[in-house]
């Protein structure tokens, strides 16, 4: 899809929208030690696998053998779920940083949050509704619920479903628009 290449590139999130296309966010990868190259970029590919448009997502958060830091047993995966869409927008989260981006240019759309403290791929899981709320994975076994309006983010909510003060993280979230669940 991008080409001639002489270089595999590993992806770590594919999503594809009601139109279909697909949404690739490719992840980061080392030769050495410590060069980083290619990689945490997003991709628009239509349903003929035609490469529409490829840009740097503007994060370095993915790397290919450690995108799950938080998870002992599975450190060792390239697999992410820090990607979301809906009829408006492309949105993006890795627990340190919420984005907003054009469908159709892939340019970022007003203002990064950026108010986490928490270190990037500790935290995952990210999922809207048509109105530009963002549910995203939080600390203690919440659900953080943010909303969008064309600029800034706003922080509607913070859950705590399970009334939890542990150090669980959630770093899974879907919603059910039909009938209001959020699992």
């Amino acid at each position: 899809m991008r080409g001639n290449q002489s270089t595999a590139q590993d992806i770590a999130e594919l999503i594809v929208d009601d139109s279909g296309y697909s949404y690739y966010l490719t992840v980061g990868w080392y030769i050495g030690i410590k060069v980083k190259i290619d990689g945490n970029k997003i991709l628009k590919v239509n349903a003929n696998h035609k490469l529409i448009w490829e840009k740097p997502c503007g994060f370095n958060s993915t790397l290919e053998t450690g995108n799950h830091p938080n998870r002992k047993t599975y450190y060792i995966s390239n697999s992410a779920n820090l990607l979301a869409l809906n009829k408006n927008y492309l949105f993006y989260y890795d627990g340190k940083y919420l984005a907003a981006y054009s469908k159709m240019t892939g340019n970022f759309v007003g203002n990064v949050d950026s108010s986490s403290k928490k270190i990037p791929l500790d935290i995952q899981g990210i999922s809207v509704d048509d109105y530009n709320n963002i549910y995203v994975g939080g600390d203690s076994a919440t659900i953080r619920i943010y909303n969008f309006n064309g600029t800034n983010f706003k922080l509607l909510k913070v859950l705590n479903p399970l009334n939890s003060t542990s150090k669980q993280q959630v770093n899974e979230v879907r919603i059910n628009i039909t009938n209001g669940l959020i699992f």
